[in-house]
C-alpha cells in the first residue's frame, strides 16, 4: 500500500523537479510547528503555498524576510507534498517559483532543516 501511496505521490511531482524543495520560515513559525503533523503557514500562503529552489532561498530571504536576522530553512521531498505542485511566475514576474495547490507541508516530507544567518 505504501509504494502505491509513494508512486501516486510522485505522479503530481513536475518533470524536471529537483530532488528538494525549500520553505523559509521564522525560527518562531518554527518552534510553533514542532510536534505537529504539518508544518505551521502564514496568510502569505493561504491561496497557495510558495517554495523555493536552493539557488533562490538568498534572495527570498532578503526580499521578504529583510526584518529577520535569523530564519529556518526548510528542505523538503516534493515527492511527499500532497497537493498539485506548479513551477510558475507569480503575476507580472518572470522569475518561475514553486508553488503547492491544494495541499500542505507535512513533517514527513522535511529531510533537513538550517538556521540562516542574514
Amino acid at each position: 500500500m505504501w509504494l502505491l501511496l509513494t508512486a501516486l505521490l510522485a505522479l503530481s511531482v513536475p518533470e524536471g523537479t529537483p530532488p528538494h524543495l525549500y520553505k523559509i520560515l521564522t525560527p518562531e513559525a518554527w518552534q510553533a510547528c514542532q510536534g505537529q503533523e504539518r508544518l505551521s503557514l502564514g496568510p502569505d500562503d493561504a491561496a497557495f503555498i510558495h517554495l523555493a529552489e536552493q539557488e533562490q532561498v538568498p534572495r527570498i530571504a532578503k526580499k521578504f524576510f529583510h526584518d529577520h536576522s535569523q530564519l529556518m530553512i526548510v528542505e523538503l521531498d516534493p515527492k511527499l507534498l500532497p497537493g498539485r505542485l506548479v513551477k510558475e511566475a507569480n503575476p507580472g514576474g518572470t522569475i518561475r517559483y514553486y508553488h503547492l495547490y491544494d495541499g500542505y507541508l507535512p513533517f514527513s516530507a522535511v529531510s533537513n532543516h538550517r538556521i540562516l544567518q542574514q
